[in-house]
């Protein structure tokens, strides 16, 4: 720490605090757009992208080699999605299956869907937002909806329970019979894509406008996030509470308390197409141009984001401290507040709730010297955000 300066007052603007990130940046070599990254196992692992381009890597992402692949025999030459039901079997979107583990591939016949959404129940029984195939991709039967198009993502949580997601006229359909029927559970428009933490916490992102969604009970109910920024692109989570979206405009972002707050980790990291994490802290994004990027802690120090509108006042005295500071605000009308801070990789270490004056006396306790954030908030709306250093 340069110096020892105490700051006793500082005006806190509702947006973002950056400090660096930490993506680092992989060169495949290629200039091909790259759409999705999937791993079968710990270790292996595959980028699919445009130009029927598809890399693979045996040691979890330190290297990767370009696949070999037959001539594209499909109507799109976009690789869009990969699945493998069992070590050896695979199928990659649209239309490639492997039989050794993804060594070589051939060109079966063409699944039907080009903008994503794959997935085998086994090494017989897939699915594309679309279409359904009993025989190994052979064969592909039209998924009668009442609605549901165009179709955009598919995902089963076990051999019984799976979703497909829609634009324009539905959202989010849900099966519990393998795939046999299917019933409507969420009407939210234009909803991209959906992924699961657990058997029963789920996100569905949307377009820019529709924001995110987010499920507690197995997705049999969907409610809304309110989240700081437009979201569009995709999203991943290790857990229940951490997850990472990465957009076409605002770049990397990530929320470690179930998406009520989000932090934007790297700005510059735009353009992400698919994120896969190994656990909360090693993940790999990829993007257009070639791009991949990876974070082995969390992607590094974060920024704080903020959900207002304008401006508000906080003040934070001593800063930096050493037992114990204070953060003063305007609740002339007592209202319930809570606070919430963070450390550098973004895991919330203290939350204090239930706060109806204007003054929060915070004491060290057992947090560790170094830099913090943290975030007020007033019925889930962010009020104000900032730093503050322990000595």
């Amino acid at each position: 720490m340069q110096g020892k300066n105490f700051i006793c007052c500082f005006v806190v603007l509702i947006g973002c605090l950056s400090v660096n990130a930490q993506w680092v940046k992989q060169d495949l070599g290629t200039s091909s757009s790259l759409v999705k990254i999937y791993f079968k196992n710990d270790s292996v692992g595959f980028i699919g992208g445009a130009d029927y381009t598809m890399f693979k890597t045996s040691d979890r992402g330190k290297t990767w080699n370009l696949q070999s692949l037959p001539a594209s025999t499909a109507q799109s030459d976009m690789i869009v999605d990969i699945n493998f039901p069992t070590e050896d079997i695979g199928y990659a979107l649209p239309n490639l299956k492997s039989i050794d583990g993804g060594n070589t591939w051939d060109t079966i016949t063409d699944f039907g869907s080009y903008s994503g959404g794959l997935y085998f129940i086994d090494e017989l029984i897939g699915f594309t937002p679309g279409y359904k195939t009993i025989d190994g991709g052979m064969n592909w039967e039209w998924i009668n909806l009442s609605g549901g198009s165009p179709r955009t993502d598919v995902l089963f949580i076990n051999d019984s329970v799976g979703f497909i997601t829609a634009t324009y006229d539905s959202g989010i359909w849900k099966t519990t019979d393998g795939g046999n029927t299917w019933e409507i559970k969420d009407w939210g428009n234009n909803i991209r894509q959906i992924t699961f933490a657990s058997d029963s916490t789920g996100y569905a992102i949307g377009s820019i406008w529709e924001g995110l969604r987010k499920t507690t009970d197995q997705g049999e109910t969907w409610v809304g996030l309110n989240v700081p920024y437009a979201f569009e692109g995709c999203i991943t989570c290790p857990d229940n509470d951490t997850c990472y979206v990465g957009s076409y405009y605002r770049g990397i972002m990530k929320t470690v308390d179930g998406g009520q707050n989000w932090f934007v980790q790297d700005s510059t990291v735009k353009n992400i197409s698919s994120i896969y994490c190994f656990d909360g802290n090693t993940c790999i994004a990829v993007g257009d141009s070639g791009k991949v990027y990876k974070t082995t802690n969390g992607g590094g120090p974060v920024s704080v984001g903020g959900m207002g509108e304008k401006n508000n006042e906080i003040k934070i005295f001593p800063n930096p401290f050493g037992a114990s500071t204070t953060i003063e605000f305007d609740n002339k009308k007592n209202e319930k507040y809570s606070l919430r801070i963070y450390n550098t990789t973004g895991q919330r270490v203290r939350k204090i709730e239930n706060i109806i004056t204007g003054k929060i006396k915070i004491e060290r306790e057992n947090l560790k010297s170094g830099l913090y954030f943290f975030q007020l908030m007033n019925n889930r709306h962010s009020f104000g955000s900032g730093k503050m250093m322990i000595e």
